[in-house]
């Protein structure tokens, strides 16, 4: 009987969510969207070398949606993107001129850049709440996403100027071996949409935590290593048309 309580108790929860301001039908939406990335890597430069920074990199974001409204407060919506990536590492030109026993001794750092471009394919499923009347609504999402790399690029530059280029063939054993091109990881994001015809136009701020290291291992060999993970600051723009309407 206990069991049976708890069993409705749930069901109850859950039509009270679905049925808050109810859709009598449910309404589909299709959309397409476009943005920027401010992207990097979490990597910890100090492991590489004292003048050495870890930057974003400015990449293109853009795909499609699908938005499954249960209420005019909860919906449901998967994404398939295509989201570049990467980080900004760069070491800076230094002269280091120590004093000892009268004399100076000077060091030198090269000044270099070395960009790492990344391409994913990225699948976010996201629950989204909004809030707002017919014309205008402020919403926020938040869930996994799953990205799989496609291509992958390292570029180094020497005092501005380009010396060579690697584009890695993530087919090939010795690549894959190294490199995860799986990604796992948490989307959450906030915006405000307009209605415009049968449909809406949004804008969005997201951020992208991931969870897996792009590297397969520790590649400093230091005891303090940390993990190489996609971190992404993404603002957006798309519109959605509905399919369905509220009856």
């Amino acid at each position: 009987m206990e069991k049976l309580l708890s069993i409705k108790k749930v069901i109850y929860l859950m039509a009270v969510l679905f049925s808050m301001e109810p859709t009598h039908a449910q309404v589909v939406g299709i959309g397409i969207k476009g943005g920027i990335n401010f992207a990097k890597l979490s990597l910890d430069p100090i492991l590489l070398s004292p003048v050495t920074t870890n930057k974003s990199i400015n990449v293109a974001a853009l795909g499609a949606i699908v938005n499954i409204k249960f209420s005019n407060l909860f919906s449901l919506q998967p994404e398939i993107l295509y989201s570049a990536q990467g980080t900004y590492i760069s070491t800076q030109t230094r002269l280091v001129e120590t004093k000892f026993n009268g004399g100076t001794k000077t060091e030198t750092f090269m000044g270099s850049t070395d960009i790492i471009n990344l391409k994913y394919l990225q699948i976010p499923v996201l629950a989204k709440f909004a809030i707002g009347n017919e014309r205008a609504k402020v919403f926020a999402n938040a869930g996994p996403y799953f990205s799989y790399m496609v291509a992958a690029s390292e570029t180094f530059y020497y005092f501005g100027e380009k010396d060579i280029e690697i584009k890695f063939n993530l087919s090939d054993t010795d690549v894959s071996k190294n490199i995860n091109r799986f990604d796992i990881g948490l989307s959450a994001g906030a915006g405000v949409a307009f209605k415009i015809l049968s449909g809406e136009i949004f804008f969005e701020g997201r951020y992208n935590l991931g969870f897996i290291d792009f590297w397969k291992g520790d590649i400093t060999n230091t005891p303090n290593y940390k993990p190489w993970q996609n971190r992404v600051l993404n603002f957006s723009a798309g519109y959605v048309y509905f399919l369905g309407k509220k009856e």
